[in-house]
C-alpha cells in the first residue's frame, strides 16, 4: 500500500474456515513513510486505528470484529 490517504485497506485472498473447530487470527503491520523507506517505521497516532473486520459473503458486507484504538 503506497498511500497519502488517511484510510487504507488490506485485503486478503479468501480463507475457507469449515470443518476447523476452532479459528484464530495473527498479524503484525508496520507504518512507513515514504521519504523513510524501508528503514524508518511510523508509529501510529493518538486517535489513530486499526480495525478487523470479517466477511461470510465473500466481501459482500463485513462485520467488525475488533477495533484497536491507539
Amino acid at each position: 500500500m503506497n498511500t497519502n490517504n488517511t484510510t487504507s485497506f488490506l485485503v486478503s485472498p479468501k480463507v475457507s474456515l469449515v470443518g476447523a473447530p476452532c479459528a484464530k487470527l495473527f498479524f503484525d503491520y508496520r507504518i512507513v513513510n515514504t521519504s523513510g523507506y524501508p528503514n524508518t517505521g511510523t508509529t501510529l497516532g493518538v486517535g489513530d486505528n486499526i480495525t478487523v473486520q470479517i466477511s461470510t459473503d465473500c466481501g459482500n458486507s463485513f462485520s467488525t470484529i475488533i477495533i484497536y484504538v491507539l
